[in-house]
């Protein structure tokens, strides 16, 4: 769970969390994983963590989340690996959808060429704070 940690504050930036949360996200995963209800992925390239997302089962549908690769592994096929591995652990789990929100523009083109599909389209909503 660290190594997931570590990739995310590089891809996404944000400090790291108290060993406690990450002690219980561990445990979270610990039991989900063999469940069947989801967990974790971490791609590693030559021993050093690059890539990561998660992957929740939820009424048979996979949910994808937080996928990010760090900035030095990025064009090198991790976050593909990463999807393989997250869309893998939802077939053996029974589920024939997956969902995933990305950003067009990064994750879009790697999504469009693995399959996946737009569907539907979340609205985002604004106010003036001054």
């Amino acid at each position: 769970m660290r190594d997931r940690t570590a990739v995310e504050i590089t891809g996404f930036g944000g400090a790291l969390p108290p060993d406690d949360r990450i002690a219980r996200a561990a445990a979270r995963d610990a039991k989900a994983v063999p469940a069947g209800e989801g967990g974790t992925v971490v791609a590693y390239v030559d021993g050093e963590p690059a890539g990561t997302g998660g992957v929740a089962i939820v009424d048979g549908v996979a949910r994808l989340t937080g996928g990010v690769v760090a900035p030095a592994w990025r064009g090198r096929g991790v976050y593909r690996a990463v999807l393989d591995a997250r869309l893998s652990y939802a077939v053996a789990h029974g589920t024939t959808t997956a969902l995933v929100k990305s950003n067009p523009a990064t994750s879009g083109p790697i999504l469009r060429k693995a399959g996946l599909t737009a569907f539907g389209a979340e609205p985002v909503y604004a106010v003036p704070l001054r």
